[in-house]
């Protein structure tokens, strides 16, 4: 799964990937998949979907998500195997809610999970890193073994959190 808002134009309103999300608070519906093996990230449900924010971080795009409901769901079909690396910009408004991107399909696959308090790195085990605040950080995880990390903004936490049973 490769997913980047570089590509705005792999944004759209609906889950069914037929009419593009261009404007600012469009709805997002689906992320299409930049990798080629069509792991779109969907939302079938008009009211959890996130909204299209234009110029908020560096003049980038985001999505917004309203810390109640609104998610993106894409199902992996193959087994990832270690090492294993995931990559993702984020902020909350919400220190003290937890689940800043996870895999709630499996429940124990979490990438950049918190407690409400910590990122987190959960693959049945789990690796708490730093705290969590309000601010936009680079958030790095890595998958391998009892060397597994976590890094947000190049502070990085090591253990071993499981395997990543995608």
């Amino acid at each position: 799964l490769w997913v980047d808002s570089r590509y705005q134009s792999s944004l759209y309103q609906d889950s069914a990937l037929t009419t593009p999300s261009a404007a600012d608070a469009d709805p997002v519906g689906g992320w299409q998949d930049q990798s080629g093996t069509g792991n779109h990230a969907l939302q079938t449900t008009a009211g959890k979907r996130p909204l299209l924010k234009l110029a908020i971080q560096n003049g980038k795009s985001v999505l917004r998500f309203d810390a109640t409901d609104d998610f993106l769901q894409a199902t992996l079909v193959s087994t990832l195997v270690q090492p294993c690396t995931g990559f993702i910009v984020c902020k909350t408004t919400n220190v003290g809610r937890g689940d800043a991107f996870y895999d709630g399909h499996l429940a124990v696959q979490n990438l950049f999970d918190s407690d409400g308090t910590h990122y987190r790195l959960v693959s049945g085990g789990t690796i708490t890193g730093p705290n969590m605040d309000t601010s936009f950080h680079v958030c790095t995880t890595l998958w391998n073994g009892a060397s597994s990390s976590i890094r947000i903004d190049g502070s990085e936490t090591t253990g071993n959190p499981g395997a990543p049973n995608l």
